[in-house]
């Protein structure tokens, strides 16, 4: 059997909840990390608000008292946040892990049904929201039987009184931290030993080939082995490190940013910029304003950044690194990404891991980067590649199936779900689904998705979900859903469907106009088809009635090219 190791020392990992890893009582593993006194922790990008990180951990077990308190939160009990990032976003977090509760974070572009969903099999009983998605977190909660008077706002709109009947995060803080400093409340205590590794700390959603999303049960030690892992990988001076100025573009929801902009960068005692969402203006604005370090990004805006003439309107010369997670990242942009003056010293690194690994399994060395690796692995972690057909592992240079194996994976698998847990967690090892070839010096690189997942912007799409949609579409008797390529997003859904024997052909445009208006009404932005809709006689399958994927795969691929060479023309 050939298993990968990383070059890298194994990393002491200790046995510890997440709240009192990154705010440590006394001596720790945390003691490596440079004072933090004066320090700011985050910096929201738009309105300047400042939190540092001598007054975080108060803030957070004030939240705590709100949850022990108000809301009468028990061990265990779930809190939903749905909402863009916010700087009380990870004060939220670790204030329900303060007091043993578990955080939900769900995709703030959810449709009221996806949110209805995941708040639903995650048992949330409080939900706090922004006022940019209040109206769907409502309709979830109304679905749910969630009364109003469990949800909070991570700020106010003042323009809108309707929201005058729900608290804002930090009103309750300063309420409840003025209760606490009184003596009127008392956290209950919350620590963990060897129970870190079985003791969940959050649930977060991910897309299964199957459909619905799976909730992905992270426990605490999931989340401080990772840190630790990331950690022990970095050839620059940790001290230096910690200096970094960082941007959160990324949403904090997403497995990416929860480890890597939150826990990652606060441990360390990085400053964060905090950005509600990706807007060229106001992300190249906060890297000038600022002076950011590192960034933390998804392909399309490595892709934007090599590409747009904005950027040239602006000083990046700060940024000195830049991660890539959650897609492939072609090699070309990096190429465009180093002529452009604001970025020719830039260190581009890519990573790859998955919700299941808590996040990164590789990650490339500052002074290590070659061309289409995704790095070396991290500590304390193995990998197996393994042939999907035979089952057995391969060697330097065959490709094969990513099987991870180490203290970052989710071994307590997904809720409510064991036949998915069962598929996906086996002898010990997580199966990928990702296909990657190994070098001799254990770079690997990715090479293809046995799973028929489609990453739109590094978000996971299940063809499965669509699918299921597009038939209850009253003019669709069948359908199919595969990915095209795509510059910007990487990957788009695109939808064959065939017909009902009711509707005529010569009514396309209307049909594709309401099969289009149908997604908007149900799904995610990221889920629509903006790969388009074909409509063909039959979908392709085997004789036991199995979709025969891969064909239509194949002429979406070529149909996509003609069509955008005649968009040019």
């Amino acid at each position: 059997m050939t298993i990968i190791r990383s070059h890298a020392s194994d990393v002491a990992i200790p046995d510890v909840d997440i709240f009192n890893f990154i705010f440590p009582p006394g001596p720790s593993i945390g003691s490596a990390v440079p004072s933090k006194k004066g320090k700011l922790a985050y910096v929201d990008g738009v309105t300047d608000e400042e939190i540092g990180h001598d007054s975080l951990k108060t803030l957070c077990e004030d939240f705590a008292a709100v949850l022990q308190g108000k809301y009468g939160l028990k061990e265990r009990k779930v809190l939903g946040v749905f909402s863009p990032n916010d700087v009380h976003y990870p004060i939220a977090l670790w204030g329900a892990l303060r007091i043993g509760c578990v955080a939900t974070t769900a995709n703030h572009t959810y449709t009221a049904e996806e949110l209805t969903h995941q708040l639903r099999d995650s048992g949330a009983k409080v939900l706090l929201t922004h006022p940019v998605v209040l109206p769907v977190a409502l309709d979830a909660a109304k679905a749910l039987g969630i009364p109003s008077e469990r949800v909070l706002l991570f700020m106010r709109d003042e323009r809108d009184t309707s929201q005058m009947a729900f608290p804002t995060i930090k009103e309750l803080i300063s309420e409840w931290g003025a209760k606490r400093s009184k003596g009127e409340i008392t956290l209950r205590r919350f620590n963990l030993g060897k129970d870190a590794k079985d003791t969940v700390a959050f649930l977060c959603y991910s897309s299964g080939t199957t459909g619905r999303s799976k909730g992905v049960m992270i426990s605490h030690k999931n989340v401080v082995a990772n840190v630790c892992q990331l950690n022990g990988i970095q050839t620059k001076e940790f001290s230096e490190l910690c200096k970094d100025v960082l941007m959160a573009v990324l949403p904090f929801y997403h497995i990416y940013g929860l480890i890597l902009l939150i826990h990652m960068a606060t441990f360390r005692g990085n400053t964060t910029v905090v950005l509600p969402k990706f807007e060229p203006q106001h992300f190249l604005s906060a890297i000038q304003k600022y002076k950011i370090t590192s960034l933390f990004l998804v392909p399309p805006i490595v892709l934007f950044l090599s590409q747009h003439p904005a950027v040239d309107q602006f000083d990046t010369s700060s940024v000195k690194t830049i991660l890539s997670g959650a897609a492939p990242l072609p090699w070309e942009s990096v190429i465009q990404l180093k002529k452009r003056k604001g970025f020719k010293n830039v260190v581009v690194q890519q990573g790859w891991g998955m919700t299941e690994t808590a996040t990164a399994v590789t990650m490339t060395p500052l002074d290590d980067v070659r061309v289409n690796s995704v790095g070396p692995i991290l500590p304390n972690i193995e990998v197996k590649l393994v042939d999907p057909d035979n089952h057995e592992a391969v060697g330097v240079g065959k490709e094969g199936e990513i099987w991870v194996r180490g203290p970052n994976v989710t071994y307590l698998g997904y809720l409510n779900n064991k036949k998915a847990t069962e598929e996906t967690f086996k002898d010990g090892w997580l199966l990928s689904g990702d296909i990657a070839v190994a070098d001799k010096d254990g770079h690997l690189y990715i090479r293809d998705r046995m799973k028929e997942l489609i990453k739109v912007k590094g978000l996971q799409v299940a063809p499965a979900e669509l699918e299921a949609l597009l038939l209850e579409h009253p003019a669709v008797a069948d359908s199919c859903v595969v990915q095209v390529p795509d510059d910007r997003a990487g990957e788009l859904p695109r939808a064959y469907v065939v017909l009902k024997e009711s509707h005529e052909r010569n009514n396309l445009d209307d049909i594709k106009a309401s099969i289009n208006s149908l997604f908007e009404s149900r799904l995610a932005r990221h889920k629509q088809l903006a790969g388009g809709i074909v409509v063909v006689d039959s979908i392709p399958k085997t004789a036991s009635g199995k979709l025969l994927r891969r064909n239509l795969r194949d002429r979406a691929k070529q149909e996509w090219a003609v069509e955008k060479r005649s968009a040019r023309l």
